[in-house]
């Protein structure tokens, strides 16, 4: 994790003198672009120590935050902690059974499987939704692992790969084995690598790195061709060794996210401002929102300074979202902005500076799916905060009607799995139930201009979730039944409850599409 910098104090009385300037021209240019942002966590989830957000992802319909706390001694804990998307207020920890862990450095889904990293090197991976296991491979050492991802070698084969301290990369199975593989050139062993980000555009890696602190060394960015056989030899070649340019004014690559077949990354530092580059692996194009903040100017008045970190990103449908922080003083209303670009060179700013709320100072953490968006907010005053942006109905509706088909595809291998009955073959609504519930969902959570189309619509999807529930009851009551042939007359039943479901959501998602292209 990237510590933040704070302002020198030479700045300080500048700050503290266009603060009330700032206020206003928030109230009256920013927010009324503003998208609507509702907040759904505040008070660093009761413990106002908890103040950053370390990572965050949506996986199985839930929302998942990483964050850490202090403890007597000076040892830092990290806690999870989650959310089910359609009731995003109720928020409980769900950590891994890891004690004094540091922080939590990643979260990634790989193989439908959600897996978290922290600064003691392990691993953990969850399970079923309702337990973790700890999966860290038997490798030398406890190096902290500082990030991780998926790689495809050309051969085929996913392999989740991780960058330790050092600097190591290992490429593996989770509970399978694991292989070192060559880092680029002078890598090695350099104490002046303190931070590292890993991410996979098509079938290439993607390696970022950065100082311990502002200043220390300058940021680089590399990426590893895959072989054709994974192992047989590593290829990396350099996206920048200079941070782009900027040399050690700008010590990290902070965040990485791919969106569009391109690869976003972005930079903070200290003496500059932050840049946004993105690269389609053999060219690097400067994509830095500088029309946003008075063409990147370290001396404009608040809310138009230039961000000093780009720190998280997210893509969803047709856009990526970057959270950012701006030269603030440490609780003043002046940093934490989410911006967003589809892909054509235009930013926009998503939010009003700091949601609004004085002590915002950064966006530490985004998580998307399905057109959701999530944003952790770094608060040192009163414990971190998390937003969800409001997302419109007709930026859900593709994400729906993909879905839709997946419940038809579900239905029909649970048909299957009927005639004969198979012990191969279980009659498993979960999968069929995850998928509804991210439709309903979504009309429950989206805003439109017609409201009395979105009202109709809930009521349809609130019967469609009635024949669910029946669907659900009636296949517990043929799992406990004895006799196989009342055990299958129940499950029928159950398959016609999801049929009437399945047709009671289509009916819902074809006039929703029709009354929205009119």
């Amino acid at each position: 994790m990237i510590l933040f910098n704070i302002l020198s104090r030479d700045l300080n009385s500048l700050f503290r003198i266009v603060i009330v300037i700032s206020v206003t021209i928030v109230g009256s240019s920013s927010l009324a672009k503003a998208e609507e942002w509702v907040r759904v966590a505040s008070g660093g989830f009761g413990l106002s120590e908890q103040v950053q957000p370390d990572a965050m992802v949506i996986f199985d319909n839930y929302i998942y935050l990483a964050t850490s706390i202090v403890l007597p001694g000076g040892d830092k804990q990290p806690k999870i902690y989650r959310a089910a998307i359609h009731d995003d207020t109720a928020w409980s920890e769900f950590s891994p059974p890891w004690g004094a862990a540091g922080e939590v450095t990643d979260m990634v889904i790989f193989q439908d499987r959600l897996y978290v990293s922290n600064s003691d090197g392990q691993i953990w991976r969850l399970v079923g939704g309702s337990s973790w296991l700890d999966v860290t491979p038997d490798w030398p050492g406890s190096s902290i692992v500082h990030s991780m991802a998926p790689m495809l070698p050309r051969a085929g084969g996913f392999r989740l790969c991780a960058v330790r301290g050092g600097i190591e990369i290992w490429c593996g199975t989770p509970g399978g084995s694991w292989d070192r593989i060559s880092v680029p050139p002078g890598f090695d062993g350099d104490p002046t690598i303190q931070n590292a980000v890993l991410r996979r555009l098509g079938r290439n890696l993607y390696l970022g790195v950065g100082g311990e602190s502002a200043g220390s060394r300058q940021c680089e960015a590399w990426k590893l061709t895959t072989p054709e056989r994974f192992m047989t030899s590593v290829d990396w070649s350099p996206v920048t060794t200079d941070c782009f340019g900027f040399g050690d004014e700008l010590t990290w690559v902070s965040a990485m996210a791919e969106f569009d077949f391109m690869l976003y990354i972005g930079t903070a530092g200290h003496g500059a401002p932050a840049v946004v580059y993105r690269t389609n692996g053999s060219e690097s194009e400067d994509v830095t929102p500088c029309p946003l903040y008075a063409d990147c100017s370290m001396f404009a008045l608040p809310p138009l300074l230039a961000p000093v970190r780009y720190g998280s990103m997210a893509a969803t449908g047709d856009r990526i979202y970057v959270g950012t922080r701006t030269p603030s003083l440490p609780g003043e209303l002046m940093g934490a902005d989410v911006i967003f670009t589809e892909g054509d060179g235009l930013w926009e700013k998503s939010n009003e500076p700091g949601f609004g709320v004085m002590g915002n100072d950064a966006v530490t953490a985004l998580g998307s799916e399905r057109g959701h968006l999530y944003a952790g907010v770094l608060n040192i005053v009163n414990g971190l905060e998390v937003w969800r942006r409001t997302p419109a109905l007709i930026e859900l509706l593709p994400f729906m009607l993909r879905d839709l088909k997946e419940m038809v595809i579900l239905k029909s291998r649970l048909q299957r799995c009927l005639f004969p009955p198979s012990p191969f073959c279980p009659f498993n609504l979960v999968p069929f139930s995850l998928v509804f519930e991210a439709i309903h969902t979504g009309f429950d959570k989206a805003e439109a201009d017609n409201k009395d189309l979105l009202q109709e619509a809930r009521k349809m999807m609130e019967q469609a979730q009635s024949h669910l529930a029946e669907a659900e009851q009636l296949a517990a009551l043929a799992d406990k039944e004895n006799d196989p042939r009342a055990a299958q007359k129940l499950r029928i039943q159950s398959l016609s409850s999801l049929n009437k479901t399945i047709k009671i959501t289509r009916f819902t998602l074809q006039m929703t599409k029709k009354a929205l292209q009119n």
